[in-house]
């Protein structure tokens, strides 16, 4: 049977399963979060109860850490809701790590053609509104270096975070619970596995 994308372009609540913090087959730092699927979203009614879309499978973004990304990977981290002083804090090896499990978010799929086949495969990336993959650590000295470059950034996630909890009153409003209605009758996934080949370094959609 060929293997394809399994779930279709638009936008998903995920929950997080893993986090890493590595190296690309290129030599650059990465972030990689891993969430498992909860349904998708409905464009018509985005708060409304969560579409049927098959199996809840797990999925990754991969997050190179260049010049060129650093901006968009503050920006995914914060809306992660990550708060950690360093990039060794990504990691969940590191004692005090913010640690972003079980945390709820919305993600969203588009279907790229593959660099190497052009075969069209799912790429994943957190929604810019509103697990298991073996991933190269960084060593300690590769650390130092991401945060020297770029821990001032870093540092003003929990700086806004702290600035906004002194002045806002923290309230929990009522939310509903979103659930996917029951599932439709089993069909094959024709792709369980998340893609593995390193994500480019260009702009998300």
């Amino acid at each position: 049977m060929a293997r394809g994308p399994y779930y279709q372009p638009g936008r998903y609540l995920g929950k997080v399963i893993n986090q890493q913090l590595g190296e690309t087959s290129k030599g650059n730092p990465q972030v990689v979060i891993t969430f498992q699927i909860l349904g998708r979203i409905n464009p018509e009614d985005p708060e409304g109860p969560l579409l049927v879309c098959g199996e809840h499978y797990d999925r990754s973004v991969f997050r190179a850490i260049t010049d060129k990304t650093i901006d968009w990977v503050l920006q995914d981290l914060e809306r992660l809701g990550f708060d950690g002083q360093s990039f060794a804090d990504i990691d969940l090896n590191t004692t005090g790590c913010c640690d972003l499990r079980n945390r709820e978010c919305e993600f969203s799929c588009a279907h790229e053609p593959h660099y190497q086949t052009g075969e069209p495969r799912e790429v994943w990336q957190v929604a810019s509104d509103g697990g298991g993959l073996e991933v190269k650590p960084l060593d300690a000295k590769q650390v130092r270096q991401l945060d020297a470059m770029f821990g001032k950034q870093l540092k003003q996630l929990g700086k806004k975070k702290d600035a906004t909890t002194k002045t806002t009153p923290i309230t929990t409003p009522e939310k509903p619970v979103r659930q996917a209605s029951p599932p439709p009758e089993p069909f094959p996934d024709v792709n369980a596995q998340p893609e593995t080949a390193e994500q480019t370094d260009g702009i998300p959609f």
